[in-house]
């Protein structure tokens, strides 16, 4: 491109949508000019009307297009050695119009390389199961050459963070998306964190991580059920179990004992031999459910210390023991003396002449801490303050001694308090226990058309029993949710607490968030709040934080009842604004070869010479400049007078 020339150049586009309508306008208007003045003056007078017309027409539109004598002045620059100046802006499209179009004046810049690795993007599926591999899409960038890394998965607890997961990768230049894989080990909600590790060329570490939240579910509760006789006890409760979608159930019954083998081998009366090392000491972990139906576990001959001891440590590790009373059950079959004792809510231990089994009717009396345990705070709408009344009594409770500290007595077997207890829920590790001193709980099944209420209550204590022992996170007493779907790190984080139920009084919330970082190996800081409860839920304000996540506990300490729940609220990075965003999609444009068609100005210059020779674009107006003014007054002036002359006024 010669740039010596003196070119004519408009600041105004004389096709934009303006200068059209105005150009079709006048159009319009000198066709219908010409026609009346032809009719009127003939053909010889018209021309000179019509062409003066024409000339004042042609000069409003050069006022209107805004022309321009466009050339070139040599100048010298005296920058410094190796000066690089980059500018990136966007001007408004008002702007744009009064703006030249960009000319090269140099040669086109040199692109400036990074050297970067980043995660720009990570997608979770919303809900993950339980010891299944779930796979996540992590969208990199790589701005440098072709390198290997590895990508680490950990997860974070408050002890610190653990690693799950690390794997070799190699990333070329430009975006790729890679999956990445876990598989949760407990259900819940949990924290986890994705980095990109061990890559030689990596400007900026801080954008290599990112932290995600994650709802871990089952795909199914897997039962092993062991009764000690057939009964309808087992009978109503198999059918119940076998009848919900959710829960795959493996059944075994007793039918012999030790005194059924003589004169008789073992042999002679097994059908089918028990198989109690597959269950209890190989399959056991792929369970998560263990029920115990009145079955003689301290007495039964084929069960040894070394299989209660794998099931103690089943528990400990996570899974759940539904324990049904019966005359083979607690203390008849001698649980006190086994190595599972230790685990349970209850200290079996009796009194010497103390009665192990209470033959009478009674009636399940809810407690005070019962009537806010999720068990009967979920959907048990039947079951209120009078809920012995109108169901049918139960025959038979065991006596199990006394309560260890930390378990829950739900209901008790009559109105007294010192009524023997009827439902009693603990812990063991991070395994739950229910027992249950009763082996007639189907008489609420069984019970007529008249008793639909007591069905449905027998079938609503099974299925949130089943979903409190397994840890459903829906089960919480106190629902724990964030005001905002997604908290950006440096924003504060406003949550609530709302407590499932009715309230009875005015309570308050103690909420204990615990800091996961992924940065830190042990465990982060702790922030300790009380909030006080207005119809049912309270608010709370969790403080700005950087990248990580929330463990968040709430607790209510009342004088007779307690609830609790728990939740994970995941910080994530903060994202770029939209005029951010615009920019890093814009400026790979303004260094390439073409960038001299796009209106945005940038400039990335590498200059040889300290002094280099330019040329300086010069504009001269000429659209303003009175010659142009005379001559339409003139060109009007004399189309006027010849109509007045010619008598067409």
């Amino acid at each position: 491109m010669d740039n010596s020339a003196t070119t004519l150049v408009f600041l105004n586009d004389p096709l934009s949508p303006l200068s059209l309508a105005v150009f079709t306008f006048f159009v319009c208007a000198i066709a219908v000019y010409s026609y009346k003045t032809v009719r009127i003056a003939g053909a010889r007078r018209s021309i000179a009307l019509v062409g003066l017309r024409l000339m004042a027409v042609a000069a409003f539109g050069l006022v209107l297009l805004q022309p321009a004598v466009l050339s070139y002045q040599d100048t010298q620059v005296d920058l410094p050695q190796s000066f690089t100046h980059k500018q990136i802006h966007i001007p408004s499209p008002e702007a744009r119009r009064k703006m030249l179009p960009p000319l090269a004046a140099f040669s086109p810049p040199e692109e400036e390389i990074r050297q970067d690795v980043r995660i720009v993007q990570l997608v979770a599926p919303p809900v993950a199961f339980l010891k299944s591999e779930c796979t996540l899409s992590l969208t990199v960038i790589n701005e440098a050459t072709t390198q290997t890394g590895q990508i680490v998965v950990r997860q974070l607890e408050a002890s610190g963070a653990v690693e799950l997961s690390r794997r070799d990768v190699q990333l070329a230049t430009g975006r790729k998306t890679l999956p990445v894989t876990l598989a949760p080990g407990r259900p819940g909600k949990m924290a986890f964190e994705v980095a990109l590790e061990r890559f030689q060329q990596d400007e900026v570490p801080e954008n290599n991580r990112t932290v995600f939240s994650l709802t871990v579910a089952r795909d199914s509760v897997r039962v092993l059920h062991i009764a000690g006789h057939p009964s309808w006890d087992t009978r109503f409760l198999r059918q119940l179990l076998k009848a919900l979608p959710s829960v795959n159930l493996i059944s075994f019954y007793l039918l012999v004992e030790t005194e059924d083998f003589a004169p008789h081998s073992r042999e002679e009366l097994a059908l089918i031999p028990f198989p109690t090392n597959e269950l209890f000491l190989e399959e056991i972990g792929n369970f998560d459910l263990v029920i115990a139906q009145n079955f003689p576990l301290g007495t039964y001959f084929l069960l040894k210390e070394k299989h209660l001891t794998r099931l103690k440590r089943f528990i400990h590790e996570g899974g759940a023991l539904l324990m049904l009373g019966g005359d083979r059950s607690y203390t008849l079959s001698k649980l006190q003396d086994t190595a599972l004792a230790p685990a349970l809510p209850m200290d079996l231990t009796l009194a010497p002449d103390a009665q192990a089994y209470v033959d009478e009717p009674t009636v399940a009396e809810l407690t005070s801490e019962g009537r806010f345990h999720p068990i009967f705070a979920q959907e048990m709408s039947g079951w209120d303050s009078d809920a012995g009344t109108g169901l049918p009594p139960m025959r038979g409770v065991n006596v199990l001694g006394t309560v260890k500290k930390g378990a829950t007595v739900l209901a008790r077997a009559g109105s007294q308090p010192d009524s023997l207890p009827l439902m009693i829920s603990g812990t063991h590790g991070q395994g739950r226990i229910l027992m249950v001193a009763s082996d007639s709980m189907w008489r609420w099944a069984f019970s007529g058309d008249d008793s639909a209420r007591a069905k449905e209550l027998y079938r609503q204590f099974f299925v949130n029993g089943l979903s409190w022992l397994t840890r459903d996170p829906r089960m919480a007493s106190i629902k724990l949710s964030q005001d905002k779907a997604r908290v950006h790190a440096g924003e504060e984080n406003r949550a609530r607490a709302c407590l499932r139920g009715k309230v009875p009084q005015p309570v308050k919330v103690a909420i204990t968030a615990q800091w996961l970082d992924p940065a830190v190996a042990g465990p982060g800081m702790k922030v300790e709040l009380s909030a006080q409860m207005e119809n049912g839920c309270a608010s709370f304000v969790l403080p700005a934080s950087k990248t990580g996540a929330w463990q968040v506990l709430a607790q209510i300490d009342a004088d007779d009842w307690t609830a609790s729940g728990s939740e994970v609220f995941v910080v994530e990075p903060k994202l770029p604004s939209y005029t951010q965003r615009l920019q890093e999609k814009v400026a790979p444009l303004m260094e390439r070869r073409f960038y001299p068609f796009v209106l945005d100005p940038v400039f990335s210059v590498r200059l040889e010479q300290p002094a280099p020779q330019l040329q300086q674009p010069v504009l001269d107006p000429v659209w303003n400049h009175p010659a142009l003014f005379l001559l339409l007054l003139v060109v009007i002036l004399s189309e006027w007078m010849l109509r007045k002359r010619w008598g067409y006024l």
